[in-house]
């Protein structure tokens, strides 16, 4: 799973999606998991822009993306995140895009990992290189192979 992608699931679905992925991974398959733990969540609440003249995700051309988060529930557990993107062409709309952001502490990854019949074999911490992250903000690689 890239990209963090299951931090923008609760615990509950979370299981659920682990769960589909290991029914079809055979016994002793991998799986890699990009995921933001309990100690490597966002600050408690913040600001940040960039400009991207070459478009992003977000849009096709040039544009400056205003990037805000702030706690919801247990601080570093559940953090809201919204993304505004504002165009500089004439009469562009500006987009608001808003999500949740769940950061699992080493103990529920495990269990969570556990419960859908993968064990968790290393917690590694690759992006530390990246000069814009903070080691206690970079997300981590979970490998967890499938019990069977």
């Amino acid at each position: 799973l890239t990209y963090e992608a299951l931090n923008a699931f609760p615990p509950g679905p979370a299981l659920a999606l682990l769960m589909s992925i290991a029914a079809v991974l055979r016994p002793g398959g991998w799986l890699a998991v990009d995921v933001r733990m309990g100690e490597s969540a966002p600050p408690a609440d913040g600001r940040d822009w960039s400009y991207h003249r070459g478009g992003s995700v977000f849009a096709a051309g040039p544009h400056l993306l205003l990037d805000e988060w702030g706690p919801l529930g247990p601080p570093g557990i559940v953090a809201g995140h919204r993304f505004i993107v504002m165009e500089p062409r004439r009469a562009a709309p500006v987009a608001v895009l808003h999500s949740l952001v769940w950061s699992y502490p080493p103990a529920e990854l495990e269990a969570l990992l556990g419960g859908a019949g993968f064990e968790l074999v290393t917690v590694e911490q690759p992006f530390v290189f990246d000069s814009d992250v903070a080691e206690a903000a970079a997300p981590v690689i979970a490998l967890a192979r499938r019990r069977g």
